[in-house]
């Protein structure tokens, strides 16, 4: 059986400009690369014909699939299958100027397509490691909760009720620590027409990143959008869901540290942007170290990280990105920050896991790594069902966790009016240095690059929305 290639196609925009111009698109200008539904429906009709599998949910771009022979065959193209340094395999056009698109012009296409983008794998923005009691590190939800001062808003019944919330990450298995709180899960989230995606979290990415979510808005609904084919797909799939989620959080994204976006970057930008147009909350890490990827959208709400020492005192976390976008000019990343530790791993976070999933095992007994102590490495049993770990993987489902809250006190509030919010009520990082690896900017007083404006307080932001919430400053 030949291999299967995934992409992105995108009809030809209404607006007269290719998506794959490389300009910024945000929401203010993302309808203008919407398609005429006609040429839509003849794009379809005639990928379909070529042999491949079409999975049409977004507004901007198509989801498409099929064997190597096949993309070959209708574009004239060829393909190389490549690794990186994650083990991840993906496709690549060696015949064209840029590896990671197909021109349609000269084929059969070019009437309805403007280009076709190859799916890159993304990077998860976390290092895991099994529980340790040997040093400081805050446990879920308590910690957390008490740590961005979510317990206030709990006692007042603001809890996330209602408010649907989607993680587009590597999957979820039900844990005993989530079954026994009563949380509500509502499944995953799968395109149809695709693959036989894998019901169980063999990463344990996801799973353990949900926790934040729940310590902050524990009455929330999450799906899980799982991110395994393709990411642009699965995030278009899981925004034009009906029900459509309040808020998206993405805890991955793709190093970009110059002014071009790759086709397939662009593809996703567009997804982001439609999402945003249509009042979706979409919350993206800042990453850890990496000058992320859409974490620097002009759209998203940027998270970076904050961390909380033993002796109560806070400071930037060394471990959490921060920077200016070349992409997006004055575009300052991160926000706002959630819970980071700080390098060289950023263990802090007890979290629970898939008994013998993929990080688990790694960071348990990691071949790679020279020194076998903490917190180089656990030297705990792969099948304990717990890891410990942060990044602003984790921090991004925390603020997933307030923008859910903030949803429930008011259900139209726009995603840039709570991201707006979020800065206003956040508290001042005064100390310390973001990850060296985006320059290790310095916090001070006010907002600045290191850590945007600040922690973010869940109490501040709810209670302000609310008459009756203002008075009890307690």
């Amino acid at each position: 059986m030949s291999h299967q290639v995934f992409a992105q196609a995108s009809p030809i925009s209404i607006g007269g400009k290719s998506l794959f111009t490389p300009d910024p698109i945000t929401s203010k200008n993302v309808r203008q690369f919407y398609s005429a539904p006609q040429v839509v429906k003849a794009a379809i009709k005639k990928l379909q014909l070529a042999g491949f599998k079409v999975h049409p949910e977004g507004n901007t771009s198509i989801g498409i699939s099929g064997p190597v022979d096949v993309f070959e065959k209708a574009f004239h193209v060829s393909l190389q299958k490549v690794e990186n340094k994650k083990h991840q395999s993906y496709w690549i056009n060696i015949t064209g100027k840029i590896k990671g698109f197909i021109n349609t012009q000269g084929t059969h296409f070019d009437d309805v397509l403007e280009g076709i983008a190859l799916t890159i794998p993304s990077e998860y923005y976390e290092y895991p490691y099994p529980p340790q009691v040997n040093y400081w590190h805050l446990r879920l939800p308590g910690d957390v909760s008490l740590a961005l001062n979510a317990d206030k808003a709990h006692r007042k019944s603001v809890t996330g009720k209602g408010v649907r919330v989607t993680l587009h990450d590597s999957g979820f298995y039900q844990h005993p620590y989530y079954q026994g709180r009563g949380y509500r899960y509502r499944g995953l989230i799968i395109p149809p027409n695709s693959i036989n995606y894998p019901k169980r979290d063999r990463i344990g990415h996801g799973t353990g990143i949900a926790a934040n979510l729940f310590a902050i808005s524990p009455d929330c609904e999450l799906s899980m959008a799982v991110k395994f084919v393709d990411p642009v797909l699965e995030f278009n799939h899981a925004a034009n869901m009906d029900p459509k989620p309040d808020v998206i959080s993405c805890s991955w994204g793709y190093e970009v540290s110059g002014a071009i976006l790759e086709p397939y970057q662009q593809t996703l930008a567009a997804a982001v942007a439609d999402a945003v147009s249509r009042n979706i909350i979409v919350v993206f890490a800042a990453g850890n170290g990496h000058h992320a990827f859409p974490g620097q959208h002009p759209d998203v709400i940027s998270v970076g990280g904050a961390y909380i020492t033993q002796q109560n005192t806070l400071e930037a976390s060394s471990y959490a990105s921060s920077f200016e976008s070349l992409v997006y000019t004055g575009r300052k990343v991160p926000d706002v920050c959630g819970l980071v530790g700080e390098a060289p791993r950023g263990v802090y976070l007890m979290l629970p896991a898939p008994p013998n999933s993929l990080e688990d095992e790694e960071f348990s007994d990691n071949p790679w790594i020279m020194n076998d102590a903490y917190p180089e490495i656990d030297n705990t049993a792969t099948d304990d069902g717990w890891i410990v770990a942060s990044g602003t993987s984790s921090a991004a489902p925390q603020i997933a966790g307030i923008c859910a809250l903030m949803r429930e006190k008011d259900p139209d509030i726009t995603p840039q009016a709570a991201k707006q919010q979020l800065m206003n009520s956040a508290v001042d990082v005064k100390t310390g240095n973001s990850s060296e690896g985006t320059g290790s900017e310095t916090a001070s007083e006010g907002i600045d690059l290191a850590t945007g404006a600040g922690l973010a307080d869940a109490w501040n932001a709810v209670r302000t929305m609310d008459p009756v919430l203002e008075p009890n400053t307690n």
